[in-house]
């Protein structure tokens, strides 16, 4: 890979290693039968954006940065905080992604990425589940950007994702805060 980007390549050795079913996942979600996982909790992607992180750090006293939640894309020049939540199915560069949930927070983001250590007031943790709750469908957890899986049938990412691709938004659910269940 020929880039001046800091970017951290991480490759899944099929012989070695087996990946987990996302429909099997403790947290709800809309998963099909053969979408796998293997790094993260329950979908392939996690996206979060810029701006929703902003818009967390006005209301903590140690800022952080969108490297706490770990995602594997990060999105920019969106309109809003947490516009995202409302994406249904994407398109980044040539590959297409379908909502497969929002994200259920863990504790994992209350330690440093870049020193190992937690925060000992947990956050953002405590601040996000004070105003990100949806207790109809994610219980206790407070969500934080959108877990994603490939759109085709056979669950394989055909195409290339760029750092500075932009996103077409194909499909979005406006009314995803008001909804009492998950639906396709």
């Amino acid at each position: 890979l020929d880039t001046e980007d800091e970017i951290d390549l991480v490759v899944f050795d099929n012989e070695k290693f087996q990946g987990r079913l996302t429909k099997d996942c403790e947290a709800p979600n809309i998963a099909r039968d053969n979408d796998t996982i293997v790094y993260h909790d329950m979908c392939p992607i996690h996206l979060c954006s810029l701006k929703s992180v902003e818009d967390l750090n006005t209301r903590l006293k140690k800022k952080i940065q969108v490297y706490n939640f770990r995602p594997n894309i990060i999105v920019g020049n969106i309109e809003k905080p947490y516009d995202e939540d409302y994406w249904r199915e994407i398109e980044i560069g040539q590959v297409k992604l379908t909502w497969i949930a929002a994200c259920p927070r863990c504790l994992l983001p209350t330690i440093d990425p870049k020193t190992g250590i937690k925060d000992p007031d947990q956050e953002p943790w405590k601040t996000l589940r004070s105003y990100r709750l949806k207790p109809d469908i994610y219980r206790d957890k407070a969500i934080f950007g959108i877990d994603l899986a490939p759109t085709d049938e056979k669950n394989n990412i055909s195409g290339i994702i760029r750092v500075g691709d932009s996103i077409r938004i194909l499909k979005d659910e406006p009314n995803f805060w008001d909804k009492k269940e998950l639906s396709s």
